[in-house]
């Protein structure tokens, strides 16, 4: 029996510590550390446990939500997937860009290395070694652009799926470089390699932490061809702070700033 309805719209304003809680019927408010908090859905599906946002509390009402929970509901006891049913409808919208970066995956374990145990220097090792041998052994081409035919980097992961936690990664890419983030067309090449793999729904997201803690989210939201291969249009979010701000300006009398031509 599913006890509903043990929310209160006048307890709403109290629920501020980090947390998730439940109303019933699937239905939870999400409060974040930052101090986000949005509604959520979550029901098993196959023994795959599925989650569906539901909108931010300062837009949904407690009333809403319950009703955008039982239309959920609903919608999967009938059979049908509405978190893949809302990617569909908004995927017209997307545009049809192609990443051009290749990247290896790989798992770190596979190379006796641990997040938070071992040094960066030591994935950046496994990492720049295995990308060089694969550049040797593995020939590659591009469905719509020749010149981006090469292996960008080599992504290590925690070889997690990013579903109850966040899984973390590493891309260390170019001339033996660590990206702080988790990488945005990194994670777009995590979420299709899961796709191809059946590890991922439509419209289903995932976490993603760098080596530094900061995260991403990732989302297939349809699936295309590029070229003759299957493909994915992926959904990546995350967060980005100001940290400074430049102005720049030209006087009248600055003949160097208007630009010069050295042959």
């Amino acid at each position: 029996m599913h006890v509903r309805g043990r929310l209160h719209v006048r307890q709403l304003p109290t629920l501020t510590s980090p947390g998730v809680y439940a109303d019933g019927g699937g239905l939870y408010l999400r409060v974040r550390p930052s101090g986000t908090r949005a509604w959520i859905y979550v029901c098993m599906i196959k023994g795959r446990r599925r989650e569906m946002g539901l909108g931010s509390i300062l837009d949904v009402s407690l009333a809403k939500a319950r009703e955008k929970a039982a239309e959920a509901r609903a919608a999967f006891l009938e059979g049908r997937d509405p978190i893949a049913e809302r990617a569909a409808a908004a995927a017209p919208a997307i545009a049809p860009i192609t990443f051009g970066a290749f990247y290896a995956l790989a798992d770190c374990r596979q190379f006796g290395l641990e997040f938070g145990r071992n040094r960066v220097r030591d994935f950046v090792d496994a990492a720049t070694a295995l990308t060089e041998r694969l550049k040797a052994d593995f020939p590659l081409a591009h469905p719509d652009h020749p010149d981006l035919a090469f292996l960008y980097g080599t992504i290590l992961t925690d070889g997690g799926l990013g579903q109850d936690a966040p899984t973390r990664n590493v891309c260390v890419f170019a001339d033996a470089e660590v990206d702080r983030s988790p990488t945005g067309s990194g994670v777009t090449a995590r979420l299709a390699s899961m796709y191809a793999k059946g590890e991922i729904a439509l419209g289903e997201s995932r976490s993603f932490e760098s080596i530094v803690g900061s995260r991403f989210t990732g989302a297939v939201a349809r699936a295309v061809r590029a070229g003759t291969h299957d493909a994915i249009i992926a959904r990546v979010g995350g967060r980005a702070f100001y940290s400074g701000r430049a102005e720049f300006w030209l006087e009248e009398d600055d003949e160097l700033g208007r630009g010069f031509l050295l042959r």
